[in-house]
């Protein structure tokens, strides 16, 4: 029964606050404050499609636009990759030039290294060179830091390169500021990539600390004075009766790609009839 009263008195009150207006404000405040909560529920309602749509419509325009954007930062970055590398080969290859124009005795040929073998035969790359270009046994294989090689073996159109750091590589060499009182032979250690040693260095030669070691030219095949390392130490060898230095590599052979292969050069070692060297 109170219920109902309730409902009739509030539904009086609706009446009044619509035909009455204004003459009713505190009517017109206590309808306000019961059916505004209710009608803001009700357009909540009827709204909340709307704005579950809306946000639906703007998070697959993100999406797309995100994956946009990613696919433009994957082709940025490799644009960047492209031109690092681009200007890596360049500098190499400047480099490289800058050698031929200072050492035009020499005939170089440039080439690409193609393969590299760091494994029980860590101590060979393989080039796109061969007998095509002139290529031969034992030419010496060079960057503008110095020496990196000996060719070993040769085919039509490329060739494997004997690196200096292998204990397979042997080659005449001599300290560059003594001359060849101190000619000795280089070869590489097996336990490491990085020094080589000098054997055979007479027992009087002046050599020291800091000296470097170039190729001492007695080979027909490759000539003389190309850097081949630094000396880091120098001892007397196991007899006692010779010296022997370690030296440490002018050139890491890692992250090279490009080389160049001395084909000729001139003057060469010419051998005379008595065992002597005649130049």
């Amino acid at each position: 029964m109170l219920s109902a009263l309730v409902v009739l008195i509030l539904g009086a009150m609706l009446i009044l606050a619509v035909a009455g207006g204004r003459r009713f404000p505190l009517v017109n405040k206590v309808v306000a404050t019961v059916l505004l909560p209710i009608e803001d529920g009700i357009n909540a309602v009827l709204h909340g499609g709307d704005n579950v749509r809306e946000f639906w419509r703007a998070l697959t325009a993100l999406r797309a636009k995100n994956k946009e954007l990613t696919k433009e930062n994957q082709k940025l970055k490799q644009e960047y990759i492209n031109m690092i590398t681009l200007q890596k080969e360049n500098d190499s290859l400047r480099k490289l030039l800058n050698y031929k124009q200072e050492h035009r005795d020499q005939k170089v040929i440039a080439a690409k290294i193609i393969a590299k073998n760091f494994g029980d035969l860590r101590d060979t790359v393989y080039i796109n060179v061969g007998t095509a270009q002139n290529v031969d046994a034992d030419m010496a294989v060079v960057t503008e830091n110095g020496l990196i090689g000996i060719i070993d073996e040769t085919y039509e159109e490329y060739s494997r390169v004997l690196l200096v750091t292998s204990p397979n590589c042997r080659i005449g060499a001599k300290v560059a500021t003594v001359g060849y009182d101190s000619s000795g032979i280089i070869h590489g250690i097996h336990e490491t990539e990085d020094f080589l040693v000098m054997e055979h260095i007479p027992r009087k030669a002046n050599v020291k600390e800091g000296d470097l070691v170039v190729t001492n030219g007695y080979s027909s095949k490759h000539p003389e004075n190309i850097y081949i390392g630094q000396i880091v130490s120098v001892q007397m060898d196991a007899a006692g009766l010779l010296q022997e230095a370690d030296l440490h590599v002018m050139e890491d052979v890692v992250g090279l790609e490009n080389v160049l292969v001395i084909v000729d050069f001139n003057p060469k070692l010419k051998i005379t009839n008595k065992g002597g060297r005649a130049r």
